[in-house]
């Protein structure tokens, strides 16, 4: 696979979305970071060139749809405008937008190229599902846990680098007032994330990103999170809402806890 073409095109892609806006800039270096993070997990997994190549490129094209997306709702929350990943999912092979990113020339003969066009496909389906399907072959769970792993340790970069208000499309007010419901942190305590959906207030949207942490597969992905810090500065989110407060409280102790058990020294950090 030839990724300096593969870049050539996303670049030439994005140029019709205006570089200056806060979240057009968020999701063109999120695409980036995590097209490095899926190669840092394929290194560490002794995968083939090959398919170190495909997941790359899974994640140079998993958020394409957020340009779009943005442009025509102004948002990046899927329940009030489109689910993303499937959303870009169609642009890529219903409108046949793959096209400029992928072609038979980047690949060793076509049986190579039908499996990537499928592979890349439904990891982008399946990148932001609450769960995968049970009935994913192998290989289709691989490249879907991939990437599910490399956007979640990339969003604690994203969620402390660009102002979460931007992100939650809320004002300050908004934001530092909100409430945590219990489901939230019920679920924050049993290592599990919510479904989002139109009900979810913006700090839980915030306490359900903290819980990201629990839901990474591969024990790479949780060595890159906590390498890169950013956690720590996203569990270090204090409301102005007391009762919200008091459980952002019991999420740090509970992360503090989680990674000690994992074997990171976490004592100065959170």
């Amino acid at each position: 696979m030839n990724r300096k073409k593969l870049v050539d095109a996303f670049n030439n892609y994005t140029k019709a979305y205006n570089p200056e806006e806060t979240k057009i800039k968020l999701k063109y270096e999120h695409t980036f970071f995590v097209a490095q993070i899926s190669d840092l997990i394929t290194e560490n997994l002794q995968l083939s060139k090959e398919d170190r190549d495909l997941a790359w490129a899974i994640g140079m094209l998993h958020d394409i749809g957020r340009f779009e997306q943005v442009k025509r709702f102004g948002t990046y929350k899927d329940s009030i405008s489109v689910d993303h990943a499937a959303f870009g999912a169609d642009l890529l092979f219903k409108d046949n937008l793959i096209e400029k990113f992928l072609d038979k020339s980047d690949c060793t003969d076509e049986t190579q190229y039908e499996e990537y066009l499928h592979l890349i496909e439904i990891s982008i389906r399946n990148h932001n599902i609450h769960h995968l399907p049970e009935e994913l072959g192998e290989r289709e769970r691989l490249f879907s846990q991939i990437i599910r792993d490399a956007d979640k340790v990339d969003i604690m970069r994203a969620n402390v680098e660009f102002p979460l208000e931007e992100i939650c499309n809320v004002t300050s007010e908004e934001l530092y007032s909100a409430g945590v419901c219990d489901e939230t942190m019920e679920a924050f305590l049993k290592h599990e994330t919510i479904l989002r959906s139109k009900n979810m207030g913006v700090a839980d949207g915030i306490m359900n990103q903290i819980a990201f942490i629990f839901a990474l597969y591969y024990p790479i992905s949780l060595s890159l999170m906590v390498e890169r810090g950013h956690i720590f500065k996203l569990v270090q989110f204090h409301s102005q809402n007391p009762e919200a407060e008091e459980k952002f409280d019991r999420a740090r102790a509970e992360v503090k806890r989680y990674l000690t058990e994992a074997g990171y020294d976490v004592k100065d950090k959170i």
